[in-house]
């Protein structure tokens, strides 16, 4: 089976995967300066780790981020029930610190 594109087919796909190239370029671009803006902030001993969950959850609805609050809460409380305080309280204090975190940002 063969495939014949006409004059304006063959066009119209030139025009597109140049498109296409060209928005792949201008994304590593846009990647690169991301990674340039992380070095930045590792210079500045700022926790990139943390950085990159704040976006996430910035991206993500307010109602689903604290949907997924209630859960892990609910969870730390199970797990303290069952295990006692040992291994949660580092959890729960690092849990305050990020959300400290965003409200000052």
């Amino acid at each position: 089976m063969s495939v014949i594109l006409n004059k304006q087919q063959a066009s119209t796909l030139r025009r597109l995967v140049k498109e296409i190239e060209d928005i792949e370029v201008q994304r590593q671009a846009l990647s690169d300066e991301k990674g340039e803006k992380f070095d930045e902030a590792r210079a500045l001993k700022l926790d990139v780790k943390t950085i990159r969950r704040m976006l996430g959850r910035r991206q993500r609805e307010c109602d689903i981020v604290h949907e997924e609050d209630e859960r892990l809460a609910a969870y730390e409380r199970a797990l303290r029930g069952v295990e006692g305080r040992t291994g949660t309280d580092r959890a729960t204090r690092a849990r305050a610190r990020d959300e400290a975190e965003e409200e000052a940002a």
